[in-house]
């Protein structure tokens, strides 16, 4: 095995470190699906939402 790999770097961090390069993921992760959900509910709004609005007016 060459000792630059990362499966030996991984082997030789210690879980603490594990832990948080697992919770940096998992958040960069949700950011990303925040942002992509955000920015496509604007442009559904901004395409469709005044159709919407025409066809099915609120009281």
């Amino acid at each position: 095995m060459v000792s630059g790999s990362t499966l030996h770097r991984a082997s030789q961090q210690g879980w603490t470190q594990r832990a948080l390069n697992l919770a940096f993921c998992a958040g960069g992760i949700i950011v990303c699906y925040g942002a992509f959900s955000f920015f496509q509910e604007k442009m559904f709004v901004f395409f469709y939402g005044f159709l919407i609005k025409k066809i099915f007016p609120l009281p």
